[in-house]
């Protein structure tokens, strides 16, 4: 990642920084960006979910099978076990009902607030709410 795309307040981590983290708290893996929430990426067996960097206690109950950073918003992309993709809140709760295929640019947000989003074979650009707003132009 380039230093100049995180968000003021994230933190990259060291590749000797993670690995001591991850055995400190018995994780199988953590992501290499403490996020704005101090929050990180981490992985136990095949479960992903978010602990807190201050202390390696998780941030929510949930895991998935795939996770991504928190944004300023308090929204992260998720992908569920039925392989669909979705933004989850801080305490690990779905933000909203809708589900996609995938995510695109990781799942994060523009300044417009949109992200693209793959459903049924086709692109959309998709709110914070889940909401598709209308088809991708890309």
């Amino acid at each position: 990642m380039v230093q100049e795309y995180l968000e003021k307040g994230s933190k990259v981590l060291s590749k000797e920084e993670r690995e001591a983290f991850a055995k400190r708290y018995e994780l199988t893996w953590i992501g290499r960006m403490v996020d704005i929430q101090g929050l990180v990426v981490a992985r136990k067996g095949n479960k992903h979910f978010h602990v807190r960097y201050a202390d390696g206690t998780p941030a929510y109950t949930a895991s998935f099978t795939a996770v991504g950073n928190f944004q300023k918003d308090g929204l992260a992309p998720a992908r569920d076990k039925e392989k669909k993709c979705f933004h989850i809140h801080l305490d690990g709760t779905p933000a909203y009902d809708s589900r996609f295929d995938t995510f695109f640019d990781d799942g994060s947000f523009c300044e417009d607030g949109l992200t693209w989003a793959e459903k049924d074979g086709k692109m959309y650009d998709v709110d914070r709410q889940g909401k598709i707003i209308k088809k991708a132009g890309i």
